[in-house]
C-alpha cells in the first residue's frame, strides 16, 4: 500500500496523523466512525465508514471490510474462527465480528497477503 498514514480531523480544531500499521479497525457508528487503534486509542472520526472503505480497502491492502458495520487491518489478524458464532481475533485480545457470508472471502485475502512480495524498507 502507497499510503504509510492517513491524517484525520479528532475535533474541532485538531488532525492527528494515524499510521496505519497501528489501526486495528473501524466500526460505523451512524454517520461518524469509531477508529481502534494497537495502543488502546479509540477515536470518533466525522467521517462514514464508506469513505474510509474507498481510500482503504484497495486490492494489495490489508484493510478489509468484514461485514456491514467494519474494516478491519487483517495485518493484525492472529485467528479466524469460522465456527457457529464467527469472529477474528486480532492483536491485544481485540475480537471483531465478521458477517458470516465473509469468513471465506477474509480467508482468502489473508492468503492473498502472504504471498505477495514484501518490498525491503529503507
Amino acid at each position: 500500500m502507497k499510503q504509510k498514514f492517513i491524517l484525520l480531523p479528532i475535533g474541532r480544531n485538531l488532525v492527528r496523523k494515524f499510521p496505519l500499521d497501528e489501526v486495528l479497525y473501524l466500526e460505523a457508528a451512524n454517520s461518524y466512525t469509531k477508529l481502534k487503534t494497537l495502543n488502546d486509542g479509540h477515536y470518533i472520526i466525522s467521517r462514514p465508514l464508506g469513505e474510509f472503505e474507498k481510500l482503504l480497502c484497495t486490492d494489495n491492502s490489508p484493510f478489509f471490510r468484514i461485514g456491514r458495520s467494519t474494516i478491519t487491518n487483517l495485518k493484525h489478524a492472529e485467528e479466524i474462527n469460522s465456527g457457529k458464532e464467527p469472529h477474528i481475533l486480532l492483536a491485544n485480545n481485540v475480537k471483531v465480528v465478521p458477517d458470516k457470508n465473509k469468513v471465506t472471502q477474509i480467508i482468502d485475502k489473508l492468503i492473498l497477503l502472504q504471498s505477495e512480495p514484501h518490498l525491503p524498507t529503507s
